[in-house]
């Protein structure tokens, strides 16, 4: 990667508060979705977007995202809190609520980053590996 890259490492889903990624939840349960990104040197301070979407591969349709607890969505600057090193991870939450009528679909996340504007952006895209909601 180079000083004005930004990258994607993965994405991936886990039941709230574990540390490692899960491919199966119950319909009953929030769903932790992290971005894991990475930005070279020349990229810091500079604004950026990171979004994802969730979809229900099953009706084919998406299913609502709620921002986590870090700034995740918007233009944001780069430097300093909360992205001043190289490598971030920015969470976002599927409430329960919104699958809670999804037992036995199967679902992927779809993930992107911006930086920069104009001729100067760099994006990057990312898919989680698919997951199961169960009843």
């Amino acid at each position: 990667m180079g000083p004005n890259d930004v990258e994607l490492v993965r994405v991936f889903t886990r039941m709230p508060g574990e540390t490692i990624g899960d491919l199966t939840f119950p319909s009953t349960s929030n769903i932790d979705v992290v971005v894991e990104a990475e930005h070279g040197a020349a990229l810091l301070g500079m604004a950026y977007q990171c979004g994802v979407i969730v979809r229900d591969l099953e009706d084919n349709q998406n299913i609502d995202v709620a921002v986590g607890t870090n700034p995740v969505t918007g233009a944001i600057g780069m430097g300093g809190d909360p992205w001043a090193a190289p490598g971030h991870q920015f969470p976002f939450t599927v409430p329960a609520a919104n699958i809670a009528l999804l037992a036995g679909h199967v679902c992927e996340v779809v993930a992107y980053m911006k930086v920069g504007a104009g001729p100067a952006t760099d994006i990057s895209f990312a898919t989680s590996p698919r997951f199961i909601i169960e009843p």
